[in-house]
């Protein structure tokens, strides 16, 4: 059994707690106070206080990093987070969640992390067997491919700017550089177009404007009218700043961007991307027209963007105009999209509207029946509460062109322009006999459920981005962003499941289907579960690594290497796990063999056991033929033989005699012995018919005697037996006369307790009535001050009087002082005042305990105290690797029984100490349990708990395990191992027996080494 911890233990243990900046902090704890602990920072040695669910566990090595967070021992937000800043804090941006890779942007270059030798090192290789890495996940989705024949997704989530893109390009980096690329398309789905027009504050548009700018050439720049990125409409609302590093800036041209317009990054280079895209393109088929198309489109969208209009006011009719400083950008875009400027100036300033059937007053009357009075709606998305306006919602959910605008398309000298708009119906829908657009909400709705279809049908591996801080520096650790967004992707909830569960798995028949080919006739006639079980034992994996089910093989997480070495269709790793397979089936066979073997020498032993047992039954009849031939001989000495055994019962009689009748009866009963062994050899030796009557002769002269001899020994036998019970007659008789002393004097201590508590109850009643009296004395008291009172307010307003009537006659009178001051300043009754205890500490508890003599005070100290310790052992519980394990502070059975108590009256908390039982009766009980290896074997129960109360309060705490030392515990200063319930709340008042007297727990207390205690005295 696990020895208890200290008491002083916990004070200052290292545990996690919650912390605005950094997410989680390190702290000790230095107090227990009302509502969860007080707690001293690592860091900055800051007091402060925090709730329990706030506080998290320690590892007892809180700077110890692991590759794989299933790893850690306690599983919370608050390792995970400290694992991967720890790792991050070392250069190591990859991290494992079981099968999930959780990566954190460095936004800086890490040299060797994706270069052709690392490339080579991941290859083939389990998750597990290299450092974290995206290109393990790569590895493991591209075989999970070929062994299963089942298409593989990896899913990069992540804010924006945590690294999502790079990540992708490892992905596909490490796939065509490996095993290449014969054909693939790209997919686009939730595409966010609106972010074209409008972006956050920091917040970049799409790449390909910045890098057009930053890479085009100076014909090309000049061919398309572009400019600096803040001046388009498009561009300048968000961040306007060109990546470059060291090298590309000085090759960008500086009418394109200004000193402050850059970010410096060893990765990202919008000039060199832009390179690398215009030479992709080429590699890629793509003509020179055909670029020269994308470049012309995608300036002619910066051109569109910066194009404004203003109210017509020659117009009645309420129209706008293209305003003249924007002029320029319509000649622009018109003429890189291949438009007549002129028409597209028509086609933006007017449309060509249709009327409905109901009219113009038709479509208003609808439109106001669709209207409400709610300007915005609320969702609670996983990650968190989201506000939708309804502000500008229709026009942000249209996402169809104007008919006149794609006529307008239609007039372009582009073919390739014209030919993205001629599916005229494939963003209609036809409800209610009508050719209705389809929303954005509708495409986003039908491309979700797409790409869940296609996601529900293959093989999922995640990778979760983690963006560092908001700044967007190299290698800094912002640990209140990354705590979000931890929680939002629900890592540490896949932390624990995930620790718990047997995410991989695999089928029996999967399993032998891949080495079917490659088996040898001796091996393809095996079952598919035999074959798995004789792999599985080959490769020597633990039992406790995966489970057996009725169609598949489960294991736990971490175990990929093992999982995915018996998973590879390399012909060299088959070859020899189909090595290892036929080796463990031949011993096994062997063993079976010589199991039979076995068998076969156990037969040999039963013929050869019935051989002997047939000649011993041979000899057993002969036998029976040569006693049969001497029958009269044999009857004689079986007779003889049987009254000498009859005659050792002298013996054993004589054995229970006492010393004087053994001496008087011993050597009768052996020289009678005597005489019957010398007939039985006689008989044995002669043969003659006369030697065997005079045998039988003699034989019946011992019968007598014999007989005789037993029948008198039988005699003095049972006058020693009378005489033994009369002498322990005499000895219970006097000891039922002590027991019934004892029993008398008992009773007698019993009927002086029943008096002293009558007594106490007497007294208690006595000073209730004296209380009683007493507030009525000070009432009565109270009230003839009062008179007085009323009296010398009444003579001071005739003298008053007095003094204006002789004052009026010219008569000066002389006042008297009164002394309505000193007496009006009685004492009132005092009134007991009510502790807030909210604020006080551990020590100030245990202080005010120790030494006040306030009883309210010292009962309100204690109820707060037992509170507190009431409240931190189940924290202390919660938070404990043993936390399954029963309360080693008082037996279980005392806990189970735990129920609110609310006996405790006012009156008695508020009576003396020496009158007031509540406070002052001792009591004492005693209760036995199992401990762990007695429960463990089914043993019974071992343990003993003595505990004396001082009121409702433990006092005395003794606690006796087998093989272990005794453990005694004082109040004062053994608390935290003590029981912390009150009398009440034990239920040892209902416990039949459990109750002990003074004098039971003073024995054991002083014969285990207590000492005596000091009573209170008020």
């Amino acid at each position: 059994m696990e020895s208890s911890t200290h008491s002083t233990a916990d004070f200052g243990r290292l545990v996690w707690i919650s912390d605005e900046n950094e997410g989680f902090v390190a702290a000790r704890i230095t107090d227990i106070s009302q509502n969860g602990f007080t707690l001293v920072t690592e860091n900055t040695n800051q007091t402060v206080t925090r709730r329990y669910e706030e506080t998290f566990g320690c590892e007892e090595d809180p700077n110890k990093s692991v590759e794989d967070n299933c790893a850690l021992v306690h599983l919370n937000e608050a390792t995970l987070l400290n694992n991967c800043r720890l790792r991050y804090a070392n250069g190591k941006i990859y991290t494992y969640v079981a099968n999930i890779l959780i990566s954190i942007n460095p936004y800086q270059l890490i040299d060797n992390l994706y270069s052709p030798e690392t490339i080579k090192e991941y290859r083939g290789k389990s998750l597990g067997q290299k450092e974290p890495h995206i290109f393990a996940i790569a590895d493991k989705a591209y075989r999970e491919m070929r062994r299963n024949k089942t298409s593989q997704s990896i899913i990069v989530s992540g804010e924006s700017g945590a690294g999502k893109t790079e990540s992708q390009k490892a992905v596909l980096k490490y796939l065509c550089e490996n095993w290449g690329a014969e054909a693939g398309f790209v997919s686009h789905y939730l595409l966010e177009t609106s972010r074209v027009c409008r972006q956050s504050s920091g917040e970049r548009n799409y790449h390909i404007f910045y890098q057009l700018i930053a890479g085009a050439s100076p014909d090309l720049f000049e061919k398309l009218r572009l400019a600096p990125a803040n001046e388009f409409n498009y561009l300048k609302h968000g961040a306007t700043m060109f990546f470059v590093n060291s090298k590309s800036k000085l090759k960008i041209e500086s009418n394109r961007f200004s000193e402050t317009n850059t970010i410096s990054d060893s990765i990202i280079s919008d000039i060199d991307d832009f390179a690398k895209l215009e030479k992709a393109l080429g590699s890629s088929g793509i003509g020179d027209s055909e670029k020269m198309f994308i470049w012309s489109t995608i300036a002619g969208i910066l051109h569109l963007g910066n194009i404004e209009f203003e109210e017509n006011s020659n117009d009645s009719r309420g129209g706008c105009k293209i305003t003249s400083a924007t002029e320029t950008s319509l000649m622009s875009a018109s003429e890189l999209l291949g438009l007549q400027p002129e028409e597209m100036k028509l086609g933006l300033c007017a449309r060509i509207m249709q009327a409905t059937k109901g009219g113009i007053k038709g479509t208003l009357i609808n439109s106001h029946r669709e209207m409400r009075d709610d300007e915005g709606l609320l969702i609670r998305h996983y990650a968190g509460t989201v506000c939708y306006e309804t502000r500008f919602f229709v026009e942000k959910n249209n996402d169809q062109l104007h008919n006149s605008l794609e006529m307008l398309i239609e007039q372009s000298s582009i073919p390739l322009l014209v030919s993205l708009f001629h599916s005229e119906s494939a963003g209609q829908v036809k409800t209610g006999g009508r050719l209705k657009a389809v929303s954005v909400g509708a495409k986003f709705k039908s491309q979700l459920s797409a790409l869940l279809d296609k996601l529900n049908n293959t093989g999922t591996h995640f990778v979760r981005c983690v963006k560092p801080n908001s700044q967007m520096k190299a290698w800094h650790f912002d640990g209140s962003a990354i705590l979000g967004q931890l929680q939002c992707a629900g890592m540490a909830s896949v932390l624990r499941l995930m620790q718990e569960g047997f995410p991989s798995r695999t089928s029996f028949s999967d399993l032998y289907s891949m080495y079917e080919k490659s088996l040898p006739p001796t091996l393809a006639r095996l079952d598919p579960r035999l074959f798995s079980k004789c792999l599985f034992h080959a490769l020597g994996l633990d039992q406790n690594d995966f489970q057996f089910g009725n169609t598949k093989v489960f294991f736990r997480a971490g175990k990929f290497a093992e999982f995915d070495q018996m998973m590879k269709q390399d012909p060299e790793t088959m070859m020899e796990l189909i090595s290892k397979v036929s080796d463990w089936l031949i011993k096994a066979r062997w063993r079976k063999a010589q199991y039979g073997a076995w068998s076969v020498i156990k037969l040999k032993n039963k013929i050869l056991y019935r051989a002997e047992k047939t000649k011993k039954i041979q000899a057993w009849i002969r036998g029976y033929l040569v006693r049969k031939r001497f029958h009269k001989r044999l009857a004689v000495f079986r007779k003889a033989c049987s009254l000498l055994e009859h005659s050792r019962e002298m013996t054993d009689i004589l054995a229970r005699m006492n010393e004087t009748s053994q001496d008087k009866w011993r050597q009768y009963a052996d020289s009678t012995t005597s005489e019957l062994e010398e007939l039985v050899k006689k008989i044995k030796n002669d043969d003659l018919e006369e030697e065997i009557d005079r045998a039988v002769k003699c034989y019946e002269e011992c019968v007598k005697r014999v007989d005789s001899i037993i029948a008198e020994l039988k005699q003095q036998l049972e006058n020693d037996e009378l005489a033994e019970l009369e002498r322990a007659r005499k000895e219970e008789e006097e000891k039922e006369r002590r027991e019934f002393e004892e029993k008398a004097a008992a009773e007698k201590e019993k009927i002086m307790r029943r008096k002293m508590e009558e007594e106490r109850e007497k007294a208690q009643k006595e000073y209730e009535k004296e209380l009683e009296l007493q507030k009525q004395k000070e009432a009565a008291e109270a009230e003839e001050e009062q008179k007085r009172r009323d009296k010398e307010e009444r003579d001071r307003l005739d003298a008053i009087v007095s003094s204006r009537l002789a004052s009026s006659d010219g008569v000066a009178l002389v006042q008297q002082e009164t002394s309505s001051s000193s007496s009006s300043s009685s004492s009132a009754a005092p009134k007991h005042s009510k502790y807030d205890l909210g604020n006080w500490k551990y020590a100030d508890l245990r202080d005010a305990i120790n030494t006040s003599n306030d009883m309210e005070l010292l009962v309100a100290c204690k109820e707060e105290f037992h509170r507190r310790l009431r409240i931190y052992n189940e924290w202390k519980s919660k938070n404990s690797a043993n936390r399954d394990l029963p309360p080693t502070r008082a037996p279980l059975t005392v806990y189970s029984q735990q129920k609110p108590s609310s006996s405790m009256m006012v009156s008695r908390v508020q009576a003396a100490p020496h009158l007031n039982p509540a406070l002052t009766q001792q009591r004492y009980f005693k209760v036995s349990f199992a401990t762990d290896n007695n429960k463990k074997n089914g043993g019974a129960q071992s343990g003993m708990w003595y505990a004396h109360f001082n009121g409702q309060y433990i006092r005395r705490q003794l606690t006796i395990r087998p093989s272990q030392k005794p453990q005694l515990l004082v109040s004062g200063k053994d608390d935290l191992q003590m029981c912390e319930l009150p009398l009440e709340q034990t239920g040892l008042l209902r416990k039949k027996g459990a109750e002990i007297s003074a004098m039971d727990f003073d024995t054991m207390w002083y014969h285990y080494g207590g000492k005596p205690i000091v009573e209170w005295t008020p």
